[in-house]
Order: structure tokens, then C-alpha cells, then sequence
């Protein structure tokens, strides 16, 4: 979880302090960890979308100052919202939101695919030129050598950081039979 948070954050989206950042599926194990280690990278625009309003405190208390109740489509929100699109935009939701994302990032922004919490792993008629917002840059992440991996993470500062409370790992339990369901929180 932890290695591909960072590797998605820093390898595939760059991200510099003082961008912003949405993390569209940010309830999922790797969102909740994109909001907090954003902040620890410097982001100052953290914001994170949920399918249910009851869960926004959640986000806020992970390191949103910003939350997105998804209720399939959230450019439109990001658009009329007080400060606009985003400098790079993390999406877990995967092929069933991508256009969205895309949507949700700034002219020379960067969106990378790292999730497919949504089910769908082809986007079905993907047409770039139009798709694509124009200047608008499309990545994925998936790990591994080379790419932002373990051998690239700094393990020691993550460790101090989980250790001195700036970054908190969700922990939950649930039987093999229960995987498809998934965890209580996304």
C-alpha cells in the first residue's frame, strides 16, 4: 500500500510541494494514505472524493481540506468549486472515472491511473483527441523496478512519519469471503 502510494505520488504524478492534488477513490486504503502522504510531499491543495457524504470527515481527518461526494461525475463540482481544477489528479476508481479525472486537471496537468477499484480495466472508445483535454497528461502507475519502487521509497522517513503521527495506516479485518465486498470504509 505504502509503496505504491508514493510510487503513484512521486514517479507517476511528480508531485511537488505546493500543487495541488485530487485523489479521486480517496476512501480506499491507497487513497487514505495518497491524502496524508501528499501532505508530507508538500502538496497544499489535498483534496479527496467519496460515493457518500457520511465519509467526508473520514477524509478530512486524513488530510483533505477538500472533499467531492461522487455521484459519478465530479468535473463539473472541481469546475465551480472555489479553486479549480488540480495540478495532478490520482484516480483509483480506474477506466469507469477516467474521463472525469481528466476533466479534473489543469492545462500541463498530470493524472495518473493507478487504481481500478471500479471494475473495468479497458476503457471501451477511447478516442484521445477528444478524450484528452487538450495539454492535459495521462500516466499510470503499477510499480516495480525502475519505476518509483521499494528500492526508491524512503522507507526511514515513512516509517518516522507513521511513528510521529503525520501519517496514519487504516487497519481492517475482514474474512476471505468478504474480499469482494471489500473494507467497511470506501
Amino acid at each position: 500500500m505504502m509503496q505504491t502510494t508514493w510510487g503513484s505520488l512521486v514517479s507517476g504524478l511528480d508531485l511537488k510541494p505546493g500543487e495541488s492534488l485530487l485523489v479521486h477513490g480517496a476512501t480506499s486504503s491507497i487513497g487514505l494514505c495518497a491524502l496524508q502522504l501528499a501532505r508530507t510531499l508538500g502538496a497544499t491543495r489535498v483534496a479527496g472524493t467519496t460515493r457518500n457524504g457520511a465519509r467526508e470527515q473520514m477524509l478530512l481527518d486524513c488530510g483533505a481540506n477538500e472533499v467531492f461526494v461522487d455521484s459519478g461525475e465530479i468535473a463539473d463540482q472541481v469546475a465551480q468549486s472555489h479553486k479549480g481544477s488540480f495540478d495532478k489528479v490520482l484516480e483509483l476508481n480506474g477506466a469507469t472515472a477516467l474521463r472525469d479525472s481528466l476533466r479534473c486537471a489543469v492545462t500541463k496537468g498530470t493524472v495518473c491511473m493507478t487504481g481500478i477499484q471500479g471494475g473495468w480495466w479497458e476503457l471501451d472508445q477511447f478516442c484521445p483527441m477528444s478524450d484528452l483535454p487538450n495539454r492535459v497528461r495521462l500516466c499510470a502507475y503499477g510499480g516495480g523496478r525502475g519505476c518509483g519502487g521499494c528500492h526508491e521509497m524512503p522507507f526511514e522517513q515513512i516509517v518516522k512519519d507513521v511513528e510521529e503521527g503525520r501519517v496514519k495506516i487504516t487497519v481492517e479485518q475482514f474474512k476471505l469471503d468478504e474480499i469482494q465486498e471489500g473494507p467497511s470504509y470506501p
